[in-house]
């Protein structure tokens, strides 16, 4: 075996990161992925999954996945407020290398729509990016910065209650946002990154309290580690009505890696999700907020409808929906504080 697929497989050995049947799927399309010849080299790469339509491209290890049942011309999208999307569809044409990289898709969302909104369409929700929500006793070697105390949020969280702020996912957003609607006043997003077990513990009792929802951004190849999210977690947010997404396998800089590592990382993540949950992730973070024009390409060729950056700011429009910046909370901002920092974003 090709001395990079071993690499690329061995998390999948000897821990929960992966299952068996992952394992074997990864071999056979790394290996394949390693023999294949490059582009323009005689071959023809298999055509994209169309957008808008119920044609799949067929894959070399799990064969040609059955069509799309649209119910109606194009398809349809959930309203906000549903339950995340069943799986990405894809939007441009994926790379030569991305192709080679197939993966079980176990469910499908209704395509995106045909007409993307017109270019001055722009809403700014802002998007809250958290890492970690746990008192002091408990951050062990987390960069303090990261981490906010319990209480902090619990007075954060009844602040945008009282304010009349209410929350959606990244994945309504990301709806909102290819339907070219404007979701309520004072809506924003909430985010942790990471998937640290304080996300469950801490964190969701006080969502849930104040009937909020957020995003969580998993890493799959840490559940079950020490602090870190378990599987049983994982489907616990999931069935509360809480958004679990794709922050790559092992969280590495997917910048200083091949595009064949990289594509392993988000889409490996991805099907694991899917796996647990029964819906495949539809938006994505790039882990340190680290990216290419390579690996955005890559984002886009596994589908993702959206992929946030640690870029602050806040805006979501067509073009930069694989670039959207957020706003990152810290310990040292309290209720009103966090209630000024959202004021001029209170219509989308």
């Amino acid at each position: 075996m090709d001395p990079a697929c071993s690499n690329l497989l061995r998390p999948c050995r000897g821990s929960r990161a992966a299952s068996l049947a992952v394992a074997a799927l990864l071999l056979a399309a790394c290996s394949s992925a390693m023999a294949a010849p490059p582009p323009n080299a005689g071959s023809t790469a298999s055509p994209a999954r169309a957008s808008g339509s119920a044609t799949f491209a067929p894959s070399p290890v799990i064969g040609t996945p059955a069509p799309l049942a649209t119910g109606g011309a194009g398809g349809s999208i959930p309203p906000t407020g549903t339950s995340v999307p069943s799986a990405p569809p894809a939007t441009g044409s994926p790379s030569p290398t991305a192709s080679r990289i197939p993966v079980p898709v176990p469910v499908r969302p209704p395509p995106l729509p045909a007409t993307p909104p017109p270019p001055s369409f722009a809403l700014r929700v802002p998007i809250l990016m958290y890492h970690r929500v746990a008192p002091a006793s408990q951050i062990g070697r987390s960069l303090p910065s990261l981490v906010v105390d319990p209480g902090v949020f619990a007075d954060q969280v009844a602040a945008l209650d009282r304010a009349g702020w209410h929350t959606i996912t990244a994945a309504d957003l990301a709806v909102d946002l290819a339907l070219g609607r404007r979701p309520p006043a004072r809506t924003v997003v909430i985010t942790f990154d990471d998937g640290y077990e304080d996300g469950y513990t801490f964190a969701l009792p006080i969502l849930r309290r104040h009937r909020f929802v957020a995003t969580y951004f998993v890493v799959t190849g840490r559940f079950g580690e020490p602090g870190k999210l378990t599987r049983a977690e994982v489907r616990t947010l999931a069935s509360a009505g809480m958004e679990v997404s794709d922050h790559t396998v092992r969280h590495l800089d997917l910048v200083a890696l091949s595009p064949v590592a990289r594509a392993f990382e988000i889409r490996v993540a991805a099907a694991t999700i899917a796996g647990l949950i029964g819906s495949m992730p539809v938006t994505f973070a790039y882990p340190f907020g680290d990216l290419d024009q390579t690996t955005v390409d890559l984002v886009r060729a596994a589908g993702f409808w959206m992929a946030v950056t640690n870029h602050a700011g806040v805006l979501e429009t067509w073009a930069n929906r694989l670039l959207v910046p957020r706003l990152e909370v810290g310990p040292g901002l309290d209720g009103p504080g966090l209630i000024a920092l959202l004021a001029p974003y209170r219509v989308p």
